[in-house]
């Protein structure tokens, strides 16, 4: 049988092993707290455009837009958006200034936001 002493020794030799394994868990339930934490937070602005639009405080184009952006991995200056080709069919018997008015509408609203000139959803 180890006496105290000789278990201290041990114990002592091994904590950086220990507390290298401690901090690597505790990373990684703070990534996943912070994972959880961003889809908990893209269901909520999902289920308030939906009520949004059940409501009809946004139009079922407005609701599409945001759908499209949903789907694009880039952030886009309002007049970029403008020219993909999903936004642009959603507009195509519209005015510019229709795409501009739904624009403001949707930030008015706070399902988006504009920043240094490029709109991302306001998450």
């Amino acid at each position: 049988m180890l006496s105290l002493p000789s278990l201290l020794v041990r114990f002592l030799q091994h904590s950086s092993f220990i507390d290298f394994v401690m901090n690597g868990m505790l990373q990684t339930i703070n990534d996943l707290h912070d994972q959880c934490n961003q889809l908990i937070g893209f269901l909520l602005y999902q289920g308030s455009l939906n009520n949004a639009k059940f409501e009809k405080t946004i139009s079922e184009r407005q609701f599409n837009m945001i759908m499209v952006m949903m789907g694009l991995d880039k952030v886009y200056t309002p007049a970029a958006l403008l020219r993909n080709a999903q936004i642009k069919a959603l507009y195509s018997n519209r005015t510019d200034r229709t795409f501009y008015r739904d624009i403001a509408s949707l930030v008015d609203e706070g399902f988006l936001c504009e920043q240094d000139g490029k709109l991302l959803l306001n998450i």
